[in-house]
């Protein structure tokens, strides 16, 4: 049988085509496990585009997308912005195009595939042929909850299969690393597409918590379980070389390196500690149709096979959470309900190893997940997902009977846990205005915000004593690195979001945004990555975009107060922050003159935003360009002011600043695109920027000579942040360049009650 293939709709009609409900949510449900995967990751433009041109296809909207309509609305340019000029709906579709073919290259058998047909926007979809004779059960079938998106790999003598066992495939290293990850953690974008997804800021809470990074590693780590005397941690640790999931173990206070529990070559998850703390229950990916329960000795390791589950159709069952009963003889999951496409819970008995059915979700439901039986061991709570990310909290009495419901939110839940006393749960929920927040929820359904949604928190974990939480924290991690005589080393790799780096104009320093605090803070490191100190508390300025003066003595940066954008400066030793902008209007984006006494900013006092020259004897600002600008950086003879003039043009201006002569504009390096204001750096001969390799698979620092015009690659690399800040910085002779390597990671935080 063929597959069933529609197109949206088709541009030369102007009655769209709408898709039937059961086919958008099997639609939807693609776009959650493609951005999930590691080419979207790494492109989150790529990843957007494709969201919006679906969902605006979706809603029925397809006759509209359009490059300018595209542009107006998805990248901010005005109704009347003139194409030909500005590329990058083309660019950046393009991009999506290639990213799409190179997906399903390596994807067998698709539920659904989407393509971007070159020469239109409009999203073409591809039904597979068991997916076309679907009825009202497609949607309980596809369409599921944000704590598992997306069937994982199973894993077979190391080969990793993406849909069935049939069909099974070979990637690079790499790309295993983040089929695991896009596929056990797929509920992990979900989160991040709510607040930005490759920039997320750090935990904040209410007064009575603080909350700290635990120890930056690589790979990811989420998934935490607390033991019961509250000394040990139990999480799943994927691993960066291999993409193995593992469970390890973490003695908390004590600095100890964590140690694995679990052997090599599995794809382990969920793990519980018993009630007595002498095992660790978890899951293993067994292949097929299964998934395997086991016992795992915590002090040796020694594994016990328990029993293996089978999977139904909706997925939602694939890396179920474990709990234990509060007398040890009995594990709480979820498996497949007989009969259904939909998922219950289930008692293991350990002695007898009988499976006992719990409750049957029924009236359509897709499945109950997260089961947690309380610390007086009298209920069981749950999520019931009614349908794709709507769910509530429930509770069924630990020796049986009807369930009920705790919630009436019906809303995206991502993991709880049970307060010590039993009176209350923390869940991680969407409930009110969408944002992700951890809410205390009584048994009464009485619920109370605890977090401000600034972090994309879930899946907590609450200490014995009920003073820690500890919770997964999806993040950006980036890495800086030197480039030096073609040689890669890296300087500052903290498991942080260290990004914006820029080089003191000796080359002896560091300066840099980074998060390892919980804030993003500005820090200065010498150029090995030694002795880091935080430069100043920005946080509450929301600090960025810093510059180092000519002298190396002070610091401008973007500054944000009186709800506005402003510049201001510090003393690179520390010290008294000054504010140089009067605050009526955006400035943004600082650079130095040479003489010391000058800032070069961004600003829209003219309704556009235009380069200004602001004197530091208080002087009024004088405008520099008349066809816009975004940043500015002057020559290192001080001859010329070269200007990025923002997302309406492509290119660099170079505007003389000859006293003898007449003020002439030229355009230089015309493929800079409008929208890679950041991604260049001037030397004292060359200007050094970042060419986008075709597919973004690589990405290559060009260097232009400004006395012969002569271009060269310098560095071509695999990872650079695809982000709003500078990704490198040279130093004047232009022999050192330091470059920032990003990945999106999952990371540990803890929460801490004060005394």
């Amino acid at each position: 049988m063929d597959a069933l293939s529609l197109p949206s709709a088709t541009s030369d009609v102007t009655t769209t085509q709408v898709l039937p409900r059961e086919l958008a949510v099997r639609v939807r449900q693609e776009v959650d496990c493609l951005i999930a995967d590691a080419l979207f990751v790494r492109s989150p433009a790529a990843a957007r585009l494709l969201s919006f041109l679906v969902d605006e296809d979706l809603a029925g909207r397809s006759s509209q997308l359009k490059e300018a309509t595209i542009g107006n609305g998805l990248y901010g340019r005005s109704p009347t912005y003139d194409t030909k000029e500005d590329a990058i709906v083309r660019v950046n579709a393009n991009r999506l195009r290639l990213r799409l073919e190179e997906h399903y290259r390596t994807r067998a058998s698709p539920d659904v595939q989407i393509a971007i047909e070159k020469g239109s926007y409009i999203p073409h979809y591809t039904f597979s042929p068991e997916g076309k004779n679907r009825s009202a059960l497609a949607e309980s079938q596809l369409a599921i909850t944000a704590f598992e998106q997306v069937k994982p790999p199973e894993v077979s003598d190391g080969v990793f299969s993406s849909d069935t066992p049939s069909t099974k495939h070979v990637g690079s290293a790499l790309r295993r690393e983040w089929i695991v990850v896009a596929s056990v953690l797929c509920m992990v974008i979900l989160v991040a597409t709510s607040v930005g997804l490759l920039r997320i800021t750090k935990f904040s809470t209410d007064s009575l918590w603080r909350a700290r990074p635990m120890t930056r590693r690589s790979g990811a780590q989420n998934f935490a379980s607390f033991s019961p005397d509250g000394k040990r941690l139990a999480f799943v640790w994927l691993q960066p070389n291999t993409g193995e999931n593992r469970i390890f173990l973490e003695t908390l206070e004590s600095g100890d390196i964590p140690r694995p529990l679990t052997r090599k070559g599995g794809n382990d998850s969920r793990p519980a500690w018993s009630p007595n703390g002498k095992q660790i229950a978890f899951v293993r990916q067994a292949g097929g149709n299964s998934v395997e329960i086991l016992l795992a000795d915590a002090g040796t390791g020694n594994e016990t096979s328990v029993s293996f589950l089978q999977e139904p159709a909706t997925w939602l069952c694939r890396t179920p959470k474990i709990s234990w009963t509060t007398d040890g003889r009995s594990l709480i999951t979820t498996a497949a309900s007989p009969g259904t496409q939909a998922c219950g819970l289930v008692s293991i008995d350990l002695k007898s190893r009988t499976i006992r059915t719990l409750t049957t979700p029924g009236n359509g439901a897709l499945g109950d997940v997260e089961a947690a039986v309380s610390p007086r061991g009298d209920e069981i709570a749950f999520l019931r997902n009614i349908s794709y990310r709507r769910s509530d909290l429930f509770a069924i009495s630990a020796t049986g009977g009807p369930a009920h419901r705790i919630t009436h939110d019906d809303t995206d839940n991502l993991g709880f846990a049970w307060e010590p006393t039993g009176e209350a749960l923390l869940a991680a929920s969407r409930r009110g205005d969408g944002i992700l927040r951890l809410w205390k929820v009584a048994r009464d359904g009485t619920e109370n915000q605890w977090t401000d949604g600034s972090s994309a928190v879930a899946f907590p974990a609450i200490s014995p004593d009920g003073n820690r939480v500890v919770f997964t924290d999806y993040r950006n991690v980036v890495t800086i690195v030197r480039w030096e005589n073609q040689s890669e080393t890296e300087v500052i790799s903290d498991g942080s979001d260290n990004s914006d780096v820029t080089v003191s104009p000796d080359g002896r320093f560091l300066l840099y945004s980074s998060d390892r605090s919980g804030n993003n803070e500005l820090w200065i490191s010498e150029r090995n990555g030694t002795n880091t100190r935080r430069l100043a508390d920005v946080s509450t300025v929301a600090g960025k975009y810093a510059s180092w003066s000519a002298d190396g003595q002070r610091i401008a940066f973007e500054c944000h107060t009186k709800d506005q954008n402003g510049i201001c400066i510090i003393p690179s030793v520390g010290g008294e922050i000054s504010q140089v902008t009067d605050g009526h209007f955006n400035c943004i984006l600082p650079t130095w003159a040479n003489d010391g006494k000058s800032i070069y900013y961004a600003s829209n006092k003219s309704g556009e935003y235009q380069i200004y020259r602001q004197d530091l004897d208080g002087s009024s600002p004088r405008q520099m360009t008349v066809d816009g600008g975004i940043r500015a950086v002057e020559a290192i003879d001080g001859h010329s002011l070269y200007v990025h003039r923002g997302p309406r043009l492509t290119g660099l201006e170079e505007i003389s600043l000859r006293l003898d002569g007449p003020r002439k504009t030229t355009i230089v390096l015309p493929q800079i695109s409008s929208g890679d204001w950041s991604d260049w750096s001037v030397s004292k001969d060359a200007i050094f920027y970042v060419s986008r390799g075709k597919d973004e698979a690589e990405d290559y620092i060009i260097r232009f000579d400004l006395r012969t015009h002569d271009q060269k690659v310098v560095v071509a690399v695999k990872s650079v942040p695809n982000q709003s800040g500078r990704v490198f910085s040279v130093t004047l002779n232009g022999e050192v360049m330091f470059l920032e390597k990003g990945l999106y990671m999952a990371q540990l935080e803890m929460m801490t009650k004060p005394n």
